[in-house]
């Protein structure tokens, strides 16, 4: 998001097992969905794990290859499903009256190109509201 509003969830800390959760808002949930229906549209795609941060978000996306299914329908290049998700986001988080979201132009992506990798990748994602929690009780 280009103004970094925290308006997408709430990282708390679980009274029962200390651990944080992720709470989203109903902006946060409209990302949720539209994950979700990324994957349901692009069926050559999975998002095997996410996370839906106060004012951004991580996730991973496979971008299955098959050459027989290439050979009898398109696979968009990963700008064009970034720009699927980020426009259809938008809209319905604009008619649920945050008329001001926007995102950020750009994103940033790397290639896992390695099992381990992956791994490094799923734990960074998965430890980012440990680590928000972590800088929001230094401020």
């Amino acid at each position: 998001m280009i103004n970094k509003e925290k308006c997408l969830s709430e990282i708390k800390l679980d009274n029962k097992t200390n651990e944080p959760i992720v709470i989203l808002t109903k902006y946060g949930e409209i990302i949720e969905k539209q994950l979700k229906w990324l994957c349901e549209k692009y069926e050559y795609i999975k998002i095997p794990t996410y996370v839906i941060m106060p004012d951004h978000i991580h996730f991973i996306i496979k971008i299955f290859r098959d050459l027989k299914y290439e050979s009898t329908k398109k696979v968009n290049p990963l700008a064009e499903l970034m720009g699927a998700l980020k426009s259809t986001s938008s809209k319905f988080i604009h008619f649920e009256g945050k008329e001001n979201f926007t995102w950020q132009r750009n994103y940033f992506h790397n290639i896992i190109r390695s099992e381990s990798m992956y791994n490094k990748i799923v734990y960074y994602i998965r430890q980012n509201p440990y680590n928000w929690m972590y800088w929001f009780k230094k401020c």
